[in-house]
């Protein structure tokens, strides 16, 4: 009796844990995801928060600085004229003040609104594919990665499918409305020229409204006020800079900067695998090619779109991923001559939401088809062997679980229930980010702070203070963007004061090394003992005082 009374309790809890993994994964209330998903991006980024790379980021946040103050004037930096993440940085850090936390708080908030964008954009269509491109896109380790970091992509990102989904919208509102997807778009020009991505879905949205004359008046104000924010725009900078394609030539000359290392025969030889294979490489070797894996079903078919130009969520997500997909892999960067896209994580992230989706349509609808299990395990196989040649065990092993899984699915003697397929699932989608999540993280962010706290209370009235090459030009941040009177900063090669100054040093034991190895440190901080006194100390990061001012830094 005993034994039937257990099995009946055994029984009853299987059933209610059942019903709860459906109810909050997959039917019942979508909604809860978006809220946890939310949630975990945000301790995420909270607690993996180890300070700023002091390169781009800190330029952006020092124009930020810079517009709030009204000192700030346009130059040839490409950085200068980001104002779409510049902007909301400056009220951030204005209305907040300068800290760790609002200087991260766009980005983060960036992230989470896309989350909230795809919710909106999918919802309508099906409940459990919003659930899931929720899901997908939120535990994309490079997307939750840069949610603390102040780079534009994130904003970007969020630009540009609000500009998908307001477009979508619009449809069922007042004609007006279209100024709202035009404004959208508009903010991404001015975020990051990563906006030639939405181009071709531009011009097949264009052209397939006015080809089926519905709406005419509602996509007219759209185009015709798109081309307004440009003309103004390209005015604006005619009348501070002299020359209405100012934003253009200054992308144009950061692209030619960052290719001058190469001549033209490495880059011919570059061309074909570039063109080829190696985007593929690079998604595999960021873990971003797992949720590709997961919408091929919905890529590959969705083409039918193009014939009978069905207005569905499916469709314009399709037409957003393939244009997407296309200026990525073979557009160039210059206008003057053929340069591909250069591939990092950070270039793909405007793609992501529409993979996203075409994913999660495709996990709606082809999952229970045994032909595309078989194929799931195939590619997954694939990406893990990528990953093993090019030595990233660690995500090879994410890609071998998902191929176990779906071979366990299709295998027929394999028992494999639902509920345990998506736990299984679920865990796989969740492991990379959580592993990041509970890992380690060293970094001399904060050890650099601390150092730079005591410079500023303990400094004498002159200081000539030697910091390496990265902080030459960025260390005026731990200032609040304003040296003090009387602090000058120099580089180790120019160790010498005058003028009745004091000189410190500043070393950062790990930023040198790194610095050595890539080639950007021009000299080596002063090694004899006799001639400093160490002040203050913290893991790799110390402050000494040099003894001798004429003392002499050792060149590499």
């Amino acid at each position: 009796m005993r034994t039937v009374a257990a099995r009946k309790v055994s029984l009853r809890i299987h059933a209610r844990l059942i019903k709860l993994l459906k109810g909050f994964f997959l039917l019942r209330q979508p909604v809860w995801v978006l809220w946890i998903t939310a949630g975990f991006t945000v301790i995420f980024a909270l607690v993996t928060f180890q300070g700023f790379f002091f390169y781009d980021d800190i330029n952006y946040l020092r124009y930020a600085h810079q517009v709030w103050n009204g000192t700030f004037q346009l130059t040839d930096d490409i950085h200068n004229h980001r104002f779409g993440l510049i902007i909301p940085l400056a009220l951030m850090t204005g209305l907040l003040g300068l800290s760790d936390f609002s200087a991260i708080l766009w980005p983060l908030l960036a992230t989470l609104l896309t989350l909230v964008v795809i919710y909106r954009f999918v919802y309508r269509r099906s409940r459990y594919a919003a659930l899931m491109a929720v899901w997908l896109f939120g535990t994309e380790y490079y997307i939750i990665f840069y949610s603390n970091k102040v780079y534009p992509d994130t904003t970007d990102t969020l630009f540009m499918m609000l500009g998908v989904m307001l477009l979508w919208v619009s449809r069922y509102k007042n004609a007006w409305y279209s100024l709202l997807p035009a404004l959208a778009f508009f903010a991404c020009l001015l975020t990051k020229e990563t906006v030639i991505y939405v181009f071709p879905f531009l011009m097949w949205w264009i052209v397939t409204r006015f080809r089926k004359e519905q709406d005419i008046k509602r996509h007219l104000i759209f185009t015709f006020s798109l081309m307004l924010l440009l003309a103004v725009l390209f005015n604006v900078y005619y009348f501070v800079a002299g020359d209405y394609f100012y934003l253009i030539d200054t992308v144009q000359a950061a692209q030619k900067a960052r290719h001058l290392a190469q001549d033209a025969l490495e880059e011919a030889m570059l061309l074909f695998p570039r063109l080829t294979y190696e985007p593929l490489v690079m998604l595999s070797d960021s873990g971003m090619i797992a949720v590709l894996i997961l919408s091929m079903p919905k890529l590959l078919n969705g083409w039918r779109c193009l014939i009978y130009t069905r207005d569905n969520v499916e469709s314009i997500a399709w037409v957003y991923t393939v244009s997407g997909l296309l200026v990525f892999w073979f557009m160039s960067s210059s206008f003057q001559e053929y340069r591909p896209i250069p591939l990092n994580p950070r270039m793909f992230f405007p793609i992501m939401p529409g993979i996203a989706i075409l994913a999660a349509f495709s996990i709606r609808y082809y999952f229970q088809k045994r032909v595309w299990l078989f194929r799931y395990t195939l590619m997954f196989l694939g990406a893990a062997f990528i990953d093993l040649l090019t030595g990233h065990e660690k995500i090879a092993l994410v890609y071998l679980g998902f191929a176990l899984l779906f071979a366990a699915a299709w295998y027929p003697r394999v028992r494999l229930s639902k509920e345990a397929f998506w736990v299984g699932f679920i865990a796989l989608t969740a492991l990379h980010p959580l592993y990041a999540l509970v890992k380690t993280h060293p970094h001399d962010y904060f050890s650099e702070k601390a150092a730079f706290q005591f410079i500023q209370q303990n400094r004498p009235a002159k200081l000539l203070l030697l910091t390496d090459d990265r902080l030459l030009k960025q260390a005026d941040f731990y200032f609040g963007f304003s040296i003090p009177n009387g602090l000058q900063i120099g580089s180790y090669c120019s160790a010498t004061a005058g003028n009745g100054m004091e000189t410190w040093l500043f070393v950062n034991d790990h930023s040198v090394s790194v610095l050595s190895a890539a080639g950007k440190q021009a000299c080596q901080p002063p090694v004899e003992a006799a001639g400093r006194e160490l002040l203050w100390k913290e893991d790799n990061v110390a402050v000494y005082r040099l003894k001798n001012s004429q003392l002499r830094a050792t060149s590499e």
